[in-house]
């Protein structure tokens, strides 16, 4: 199972998303996973890992997608990519 703190980080979109340039920040507290615009509430798909979300408060499509490694490396939100910035 995908551990939502694997989720966590900083995301960067480019300048088609709805924030020019923008930085979401993803965070988990409390047992919850949210992001820089509010709760992502998963998706259960049946499958083992959660990596589909709704962004509760714009009820936006979230979804993380995976490496070659099965390492978190994007978020899309609605159509746009977030590449996770590496520290």
């Amino acid at each position: 199972m995908l551990s939502f703190l694997c989720q966590t980080g900083k995301y960067k979109f480019d300048d088609e998303f709805y924030i020019k340039n923008f930085e979401m920040e993803v965070s988990f507290k409390d047992g919850n996973l949210s992001c820089t615009w509010g709760a992502l509430i998963p998706v259960d798909e049946g499958k083992s890992q959660f990596n589909k979300f709704v962004q509760r408060d714009y009820w936006s499509d979230i979804e993380f997608t995976l490496n070659s490694k099965g390492e978190v490396e994007a978020m899309m939100y609605d159509e746009h990519k977030g590449v996770k910035i590496t520290k």
